[in-house]
């Protein structure tokens, strides 16, 4: 909130005074108190004016909070004329009643060019329907969150604020978007004795509030042990501040700060959650190995994830529901992630499929998706195909090795290299043969101009599809530089032979590690590479005995000789 202009104008203005007056003894710690010194200060303000006529800062500040709270249970967050004339709010006098009208609410034009207002703020209309429902509770015994619920009397006549509690954190837990969030931390925080003193300068007395903070954190506690990964869950930690019991997020920042995060029950993730939101962290790469990877983990420190710029869920034992959590993040209108790493984990083809409905939405900006041994099969291909070319503009780079996509899951992802701009493709061990290649070859010599590196190692490609595939790399508009471990047989090729003499090889990386490589393949690869181009060579797990030796020592003895690197 501190991002908001107008949130920076309510603290402003409930600071100001607050800070030139040297009897007060502290400043807030937490919203709600910051929103009644706001609304003490507004008063004030009408004060100033010498205004005396009307209703009482009481009247009216029930008045807006009738009105806040009804349009809040309709959703509305603007309202006319005979809004305000139902709840007997004066338009004329509301034009001179300085600070809590003309302050609060204000008139803009609407459509048809007739008047329509708003709070100044939808977080005061919030905190002005709490501070409603708060009084008309205490003061008539009336839960109007549950106008049903039969509502038990304590002996000294009050009806314990327990009640309306529970009924406040049931209705935003069960809100589909939050709306009722902020509104609950007001609603709690109402009852802390810092703001009953506040509540006392406007309304003349003190509420009388019998069991209610301690019942009201252990409600929330035991709530959030069942509630799971969304912002509900992040929510209830801001309402337990609001409350003044930090014990949970302690003992969990103890062991977070001791490293020894095994001891975290999994109920209470939630409040590691919490602690990394608040905390000054670098969030920006989250990576899930770090705290006991695993799903439960994951669905409850999504929070984290849904503010993180790269993903690390590699290997996490995770299957096909985690893809519904970040499917969630991928696809939110304020989410930056770029790079997701899912390898290793057992997604299949279902799980693919809920990743690939998200990369269509224009809320997507993921530019690297690793996928590697994740389950997938050829039936994962078509949806991720589309899905990628729904929203072609960002993705950079695609792991898919180690799954089973053969030759006909290679013809599904074509359109992918044709119509978007890949500038890394791995495909190593993806069962593709010689039409796998044929298709491979076609579509990346339709779109050559992006494609910087190719991992095609550990597939079994004919010599007929290793001359095609060469096509692509004679192209002239080819920009590869790195062509990972390419089978023995491709180092045969004529056409490829001629790619590694020519001049378009300056910046090329021959990376042919664990290809089945034997001498006669060395001799042939070091005839081949012009020494004064190339820079790194890497031929490790093969066996060129020391025939091949001895040719590579030809090459590093030229005098042209630029390696750098040979492994």
């Amino acid at each position: 909130m501190c991002h908001i202009p107008m949130f920076c104008w309510i603290s402003a203005t409930a600071l100001q005074s607050l800070l030139v007056n040297e009897d007060q003894a502290e400043l807030p710690k937490t919203l709600t108190e910051m929103y009644m010194h706001f609304l003490i200060k507004q008063t004030e303000l009408k004060n100033q004016k010498d205004y005396h006529g009307g209703d009482t800062d009481r009247d009216m500040i029930m008045k807006l909070g009738k009105l806040a709270f009804e349009q809040l249970q309709k959703g509305n967050i603007i309202f006319g004329e005979e809004d305000l004339k139902e709840c007997n709010i004066d338009l004329k006098q509301a034009a001179v009643y300085s600070g809590i009208c003309t302050q609060i609410i204000r008139k803009e034009s609407g459509l048809h060019k007739k008047e329509v207002y708003s709070f100044i703020h939808l977080s005061v209309q919030e905190f002005l329907a709490a501070l409603y429902v708060h009084k008309t509770f205490v003061d008539q015994r009336k839960n109007l969150l549950s106008p049903r619920a039969v509502i038990p009397v304590s002996e000294g006549g009050e009806s314990p604020i327990i009640f309306l509690h529970k009924s406040a954190v049931d209705m935003a837990l069960n809100s589909d978007h939050g709306q009722w969030d902020l509104f609950l931390r007001f609603l709690v925080g109402l009852s802390q004795d810092k703001n009953q003193g506040l509540l006392q300068k406007i309304f003349g007395k003190k509420d009388k509030l019998p069991q209610s903070r301690e019942e009201t954190i252990d409600y929330i506690h035991r709530k959030i042990q069942k509630t799971s990964y969304t912002n509900k869950g992040i929510n209830l930690f801001h309402c337990l501040n609001e409350l003044g019991d930090q014990s949970l997020v302690e003992q969990v920042q103890k062991y977070y700060k001791s490293g020894d995060i095994s001891k975290i029950l999994p109920v209470h993730w939630s409040a590691l959650a919490f602690v990394l939101l608040v905390s000054n962290e670098d969030l920006s790469v989250f990576d899930l190995r770090k705290y006991y990877g695993s799903e439960a983990v994951l669905e409850r420190l999504l929070p984290v994830l849904k503010v993180a710029k790269i993903a690390l869920l590699s290997e996490s034992n995770l299957t096909d529901r985690c893809c519904r959590y970040v499917s969630s993040v991928l696809t939110m209108k304020s989410g930056e992630l770029e790079e997701l790493d899912l390898s290793g984990n057992n997604l299949n083809d279902s799980g693919v499929q809920l990743l690939a409905g998200s990369l269509q939405d224009a809320n997507c900006k993921l530019s690297k998706l690793r996928l590697k041994q994740c389950g997938m099969t050829t039936s994962g291909c078509r949806p991720l195909a589309r899905g990628i070319t729904s929203n072609p503009s960002h993705l950079r780079e695609l792991d898919l090795s180690k799954n089973k996509l053969h030759d006909n899951g290679m013809m599904l992802l074509c359109d992918v290299l044709v119509n978007c701009r890949l500038e890394t493709l791995r495909l190593s061990g993806c069962g593709l043969e010689e039409k796998g290649c044929t298709h491979l070859a076609s579509a990346l010599c339709s779109n050559p101009s992006y494609l910087q590196n190719l991992d095609l190692s550990r597939n079994s490609f004919s010599t007929t599809s290793v001359n095609q595939l060469s096509n692509f790399l004679q192209h002239p508009d080819s920009t590869l530089q790195r062509l990972d471990a390419i089978v023995r047989q491709l180092l045969f090729s004529s056409k490829l032979f001629w790619f590694l003499r020519s001049e378009q090889t300056s910046t090329f990386v021959p990376r042919l590690f664990k290809t089945n490589l034997q001498a006669g393949g060395a001799a042939v690869l070091v005839s081949a590479l012009k020494p004064d181009h190339l820079k790194e060579l890497d031929l490790g797990a093969n066996t060129i005995g020391d025939a091949g030796a001895q040719k590579l020592s030809e090459l590093l003895k030229s005098p042209n000789s630029k390696l750098e690197a040979l492994r």
